[in-house]
C-alpha cells in the first residue's frame, strides 16, 4: 500500500481549508474529488486524523463523520487504530453512491432536481414545437449513444451522452436562456447523476425513459412530449427519495 507522506497531495496542496456548508459534507466531498481525480490513487494511506484536521480547518467530530460516510460508500477502508486507505474503484464505482452520496446532499440534490425538472419539461415542449429535422436528428443520435453506453456499462459515458441529449434538447428549444440555465443546472448535478444512475434498474429505466422522450419530441407533440418529461422526473425523484429513506418512503 502506498503510504500518503511528504509527497502527497496533502503535502502538496491538494487539500484546501473548507468555508461553507456542512463540514463533515465538505470535507467528504473534496476527498472524493481527490479519489474520482487519480490524485489520491488505490491503496494510498490518508495522513492522520490531526493532521487531516489541520488540513481541512474541521473539527475532529466532523472529520470523523466524512471518513464514517465514505467508507459506507465504500471509497475508503478504514481500520481502527491503524488508519485509512483509499479502496480500489471497483469498490466505490457501484451502488453504495445511491445510499451515501444522496443521503449526505439530500437536500442540495432535491432543490437542484426541482430546477432542472421545470426547465426540462419546457424545453423538450418546446424542442417538439421548434426544432428543426437537423436537430431532431441530433436528438435521435444522443438517444442511441445513451443505449450503446448503457450496454457497455460505461457510466462516464452515460453520462457525457446523457448531458448531451438534453443539451440537444435545449438547442431545439430556440430559448437561449434556457439553454444556458440548463447547462449550468446538469454541470451542478453531475455527481447527483452519476448517484442516480448506480440506483438498482436506473440504467435500464435511463435508456426506455429517453427514447421514450425522443419519440414524444420527434412526433411533434409538444404537449406529449411534456408530460412524457413530467412522469421522468416524477419517478426519478422518486427513485432517490427512496434510495435514501429506504421502502418507507412508499407508505
Amino acid at each position: 500500500m502506498t503510504s500518503v507522506g511528504t509527497q502527497n497531495p496533502a503535502t502538496q496542496g491538494g487539500f484546501r481549508r473548507l468555508k461553507t456548508q456542512r463540514l463533515s459534507d465538505s470535507a467528504a466531498d473534496q476527498l472524493v474529488e481527490l479519489i474520482r481525480s487519480g490524485r489520491l490513487l488505490e491503496g494510498t494511506r490518508l495522513p492522520s486524523e490531526r493532521e487531516m484536521v489541520n488540513l481541512l480547518g474541521v473539527s475532529r467530530n466532523s472529520y470523523r463523520e466524512a471518513i464514517r460516510v465514505l467508507e459506507t460508500m465504500g471509497f475508503l477502508r478504514v481500520v481502527s487504530g491503524a488508519g485509512s486507505w483509499v479502496r480500489e474503484k471497483p469498490a466505490w464505482a457501484g451502488a453504495n453512491l445511491a445510499t451515501g452520496w444522496l443521503t449526505m446532499h439530500e437536500r442540495h440534490v432535491f432543490d437542484l432536481l426541482e430546477v432542472r425538472d421545470a426547465l426540462d419539461v419546457k424545453a423538450v415542449a418546446l424542442a417538439g414545437l421548434r426544432g428543426t429535422d437537423m436537430q431532431h436528428e441530433n436528438i435521435k443520435r444522443q438517444t442511441d449513444c445513451i443505449r450503446r453506453a448503457a450496454e457497455a456499462d460505461d457510466v462516464d459515458e452515460i453520462l457525457r451522452a446523457d448531458s448531451a441529449f438534453h443539451a440537444a434538447v435545449a438547442e431545439a428549444s430556440g430559448n437561449r436562456v434556457l439553454i444556458e440555465a440548463l447547462a449550468s443546472v446538469y454541470e451542478s448535478l453531475l455527481e447527483t447523476r452519476r448517484a442516480m444512475i448506480s440506483i438498482p434498474g436506473r440504467l435500464r429505466r435511463t435508456v426506455v425513459e429517453h427514447k421514450a422522450l425522443a419519440d414524444a419530441i420527434l412526433s411533434r407533440d409538444s404537449d406529449a412530449a411534456a408530460r412524457t418529461m413530467a412522469q421522468h422526473a416524477a419517478r426519478v425523484e422518486r427513485e432517490v427519495a427512496v434510495a435514501i429513506h429506504g421502502e418507507e418512503y412508499l407508505r
